[in-house]
């Protein structure tokens, strides 16, 4: 199933980050809204763990991660990044590491 979190909504003066999630479903052809994250994000990324939770990482102005558990639907803290962290990929490399570059 599909899934779409943060992003940037609005124009000119009403851009801004946000921090809503949607899941698509196929059979019923729409997009439907489940909790938010804890943070409003764009530029942000996100790589599955796997356990099968999301790690979504920094958005523009932020140091801040979270996981997404898809068994739950909660998102939960995850740590602090050391610095601000946008516009960057990432990958899992394995239980415990993710790998962040531009």
């Amino acid at each position: 199933m599909p899934v779409v979190c943060g992003g940037s909504v609005g124009e000119g003066d009403e851009d801004g980050a946000t921090n809503e999630c949607y899941a698509y479903d196929a059979s019923a052809r729409e997009w439907t809204q489940f909790q938010s994250m804890a943070f409003a994000r764009e530029e942000h990324a996100a790589s599955v763990m796997p356990d099968g939770r999301w790690f979504i990482t920094g958005g523009r102005d932020l140091s801040t991660t979270e996981y997404w558990d898809p068994s739950t639907g909660l998102f939960l803290p995850g740590p602090q990044l050391p610095f601000n962290e946008s516009g960057h990929c990432q990958v899992t490399i394995d239980d415990e590491n993710v790998s962040a570059y531009y």
